[in-house]
């Protein structure tokens, strides 16, 4: 269990996931054989450090790429980040229309929450390097459970993360 985190409900919605990822990217200052708090991170009224690392928004399309893959998985019976046809995340963000100048994504296959899938990207370096990249501004999210009987793992996660190819700023004249 991720401590001093909320327990996530068993279909992500979208403010819930939001606000569990984003604490994960606020607690944790880095990835490895063993999970690093910052130093300068201010705590707060738990006593658990806060980093200053930017959130991440919910984005549509990404969940829709998401759920492209995750339902292929389970309707497939594969893991795998290559799809049945070839594609990869970056393939599947286009076809949604979230046109990207950063992709990334993670998968998960057998955990029941999305709080089980978070503790498994955070022991994996690589994916936990993809949940505290600051270059990524928005994400999409889907958990397909398979209606398999013998399925091995029963429930799919992905997780796309991404920054769009033009961020519109408003830059203030001093």
């Amino acid at each position: 269990m991720l401590v001093g985190l909320p327990a996530f409900a068993a279909e992500p919605d979208p403010a819930e996931a939001a606000q569990l990822i984003n604490e994960v990217r606020q607690r944790i200052a880095g990835c490895g054989a063993v999970l690093r708090t910052s130093a300068a991170a201010v705590p707060v009224g738990d006593g658990a450090p806060v980093l200053s690392r930017p959130a991440l928004a919910w984005n549509a399309k990404l969940a829709a790429a998401a759920e492209q893959h995750a339902r292929s998985m389970a309707e497939n019976a594969f893991f795998d980040h290559t799809g049945l046809d070839g594609s990869r995340v970056g393939n599947r963000t286009d076809a949604a229309g979230y046109h990207w100048r950063a992709v990334g994504e993670n998968l998960a296959a057998g955990q029941r929450t999305l709080e089980d899938a978070l503790q498994g990207w955070l022991r994996s370096e690589g994916h936990c390097r993809n949940l505290l990249d600051e270059r990524f501004a928005d994400f999409g999210l889907a958990r397909v459970v398979s209606a398999r009987p013998n399925d091995r793992y029963h429930v799919y996660w992905a997780l796309v993360l991404a920054r769009p190819a033009t961020t519109m700023r408003t830059a203030s004249a001093n």
